[in-house]
C-alpha cells in the first residue's frame, strides 16, 4: 500500500493512494484520513474511473475486474495554524510519506521518522503507522534565488531541530507577528475580517460573487475565470478562513456565498 500526503502553502493537504486488490473481489473498503473529502478521483491501473462511495471518513471502491487501484481526495482538516505556526496532526495505520510546503522549516515532531530528505526546497518524511504532530513555519516571502531556510530550534517534544546559527530575521518577524496577533484576540478586539492582502484574481471573484447576488456554486467560478478544480478549492478555502466567503455543501456542489460585512 503506497501512501502519499502533500501539503500546500494554504493548508491544503492532497492524499494518493495506490492498493493491490483482488481481481474476483467486487469492492474494498479503506479508511480515509480525513472526513473531509473533496475532488475525489478513484481508477484503476488503466487508469480507467472506478465507482465509489464515501461514509463515515471510509471509502469504498467497485474493483471487481481491478488488479490494483488508485485514489487521491483533499482536505483542509490536517492542518490548523496558530500566529505564523501551522501545525499538521494525522492518525496512520499504515506507513506513509509526508511532503511538507515549499521552503518551509520543521520546528517540532512528536515522534522520529524514519527518514527525512529534502528536494527541491520540500521536505519530506517518511514514517510509520501512529500519530504524528508536526509544526512548522513558512517564510514571509520567497525571492528568487533564495537558498533554503535552516531549520531553527523548536520549543517542546522529545524530537525538535537545532540551528547552529542565528536565528533568520524573517523567522523572528514571524514570531512577533504571531505574538501580537494572539494579544489582540485575548484583548477582544474584533479580528473577525483581519486585514488581507488579496491578489487581483481573488478580488475579481468577489466582485463576480457580489454581482450575482453574493452567491454563486463553485462551478461558475472555475467555468467564469477558466480554474482548474484544485486551484479554485485553494481559493475559496483561502477567502474563508479571510471570513471574506462562507462555503456550502449543496448536494454534490460546493456554494460559495458571499459574507455580509457588518
Amino acid at each position: 500500500m503506497d501512501l502519499k500526503v502533500i501539503v500546500y502553502r494554504d493548508g491544503v493537504s492532497v492524499i494518493s493512494q495506490n492498493i493491490t486488490v483482488i481481481e474476483i473481489v467486487p469492492q474494498v473498503t479503506v479508511d480515509l484520513l480525513s472526513e473531509e473529502a473533496e475532488n475525489v478521483l478513484v481508477g484503476d491501473e488503466a487508469g480507467a474511473p472506478l465507482g465509489y462511495q464515501i461514509h463515515n471518513a471510509t471509502i469504498t471502491i467497485d474493483t471487481l475486474g481491478a488488479t490494483s487501484v488508485f485514489f487521491t481526495y483533499q482536505t483542509t482538516q490536517l492542518t490548523d495554524k496558530d500566529g505564523p505556526i501551522w501545525s499538521f496532526n494525522l492518525s496512520l495505520n499504515n506507513p506513509a510519506s509526508i511532503i511538507l510546503p515549499d521552503r518551509s522549516t520543521i520546528i517540532f515532531l512528536n515522534e522520529i521518522p524514519d527518514s527525512i530528505t529534502t528536494l527541491q526546497n520540500r521536505t519530506t518524511l517518511s514514517v510509520g503507522e501512529g500519530d504524528w504532530l508536526i509544526r512548522y513555519i513558512l517564510p514571509l516571502q520567497v525571492l528568487p534565488g533564495q537558498s533554503d531556510i535552516d531549520p531553527v530550534p523548536g520549543s517542546e517534544g522529545p524530537f525538535t531541530f537545532v540551528d547552529n546559527n542565528l536565528l533568520l530575521p524573517v523567522i523572528v518577524a514571524a514570531i512577533l507577528i504571531g505574538v501580537i496577533a494572539i494579544y489582540v484576540r485575548r484583548s477582544g478586539r474584533n479580528v473577525r475580517h483581519p486585514s488581507v492582502n488579496l491578489r487581483p484574481e481573488e478580488e475579481q471573484v468577489l466582485r463576480f460573487i457580489k454581482e450575482q447576488g453574493g452567491i454563486v456554486l463553485e462551478s461558475e467560478l472555475r467555468k467564469r475565470f477558466i480554474l482548474p478544480k484544485t486551484s479554485m478549492w485553494r481559493m475559496a478555502k483561502r477567502l474563508e478562513r479571510a471570513g471574506l466567503v462562507k462555503i456550502n455543501r449543496v448536494g454534490l456542489q460546493n456554494e460559495i456565498e458571499l459574507v455580509k460585512s457588518r
